[in-house]
């Protein structure tokens, strides 16, 4: 008798798609992005998001450069441009931006971008400008205090927040309450004190569990943190099938991109899933399904 083998596993690994099985792509460098695109392991996918890190003002040439070969790639994605050296994104707004160039653009220092509306109005009333804001146990009356200054003296209005959680998991009970306090303090002003119209709009930075960071030389993270905790060497596995990869590989990639909100463990009603971040969770000694209690305090003192 003849056996035919019937089951082949190779489709769950095929090194050329694996990035567009991601709904969230980051690019270290707009160099790594245009190696991707030209090598066809990132293809233009419509609902897709796609994160790059600019360091200069010639980067963002070479991306208006791509916008101009490739018309769909702002149109079937949605673009994130996170300005990685101070005076950048001021340094972009403060020339013409071309037409038709819709991305959301996210600054770490915080400036008056409203002085350019002149110039890029159409930019400026069709898109975002966000300011990176982190929050730790340490500083959390300071930061609190520095992001409404901000808001109240600046025009921004999105805020994307980067919570050090493991900071406030160490915090004494006594410390937790004051803690409380001060998240309680940001929703409630949100909520209240905002003159009438106006929002101030508080986002997450580098969460999402189908976030994928791509770093120039092609090693994959959970984020731009770059910890060695989850990664991925996708330069090394790109010819690589699921019949071909080790098992211990296979699984560790399989893992985190088959997560599900309804695989989570949390003993809080979670209500915004990009708070959630799988890299902390892994680095606090946690399952990867397994939300830490500090994670759902805060996300119930920010989103009660």
């Amino acid at each position: 008798m003849i056996f035919k083998r019937q089951l082949f596993i190779e489709d769950l690994f095929i090194g050329g798609k694996i990035l567009n099985a991601f709904e969230i792509v980051e690019f270290e460098s707009i160099q790594i992005l245009e190696k991707a695109l030209k090598d066809e392991i990132f293809r233009i996918k419509k609902g897709t998001e796609c994160v790059i890190h600019l360091k200069t003002y010639d980067d963002f040439l070479i991306l208006t450069n791509l916008f101009i070969n490739n018309p769909t790639f702002f149109s079937d994605m949605q673009v994130y441009v996170i300005c990685d050296t101070d005076g950048l994104c001021e340094e972009i707004l403060s020339k013409e931006i071309k037409e038709g160039m819709k991305f959301h653009m996210v600054t770490k220092e915080p400036f008056d971008f409203v002085q350019y509306w002149e110039l890029n109005k159409w930019y400026i009333s069709s898109n975002k400008v966000s300011i990176q804001f982190k929050i730790s146990a340490k500083t959390i009356a300071e930061d609190v205090c520095k992001l409404i200054t901000i808001y109240n003296t600046k025009s921004f209005r999105f805020f994307e927040l980067d919570i050090d959680y493991a900071s406030f998991e160490e915090l004494t009970l006594k410390q937790l309450k004051i803690a409380e306090f001060w998240f309680y303090h940001l929703r409630t002003w949100l909520d209240d004190d905002m003159p009438k119209g106006q929002k101030l709009i508080i986002q997450s930075y580098n969460g999402h569990f189908k976030r994928v960071f791509v770093s120039n030389n092609l090693i994959l993270y959970l984020d731009h943190y770059k910890d060695p905790i989850w990664c991925f060497d996708l330069k090394e596995h790109l010819n690589d099938t699921g019949e071909t990869m080790d098992n211990h590989t296979l699984n560790v990639l399989q893992a985190y991109m088959s997560l599900h909100p309804r695989a989570f463990f949390s003993e809080f009603d979670i209500k915004d899933f990009s708070f959630i971040s799988i890299r902390q969770i892994l680095k606090m000694g946690y399952y990867i399904n397994q939300i830490p209690l500090i994670m759902g305090l805060i996300q119930g003192w920010l989103f009660a």
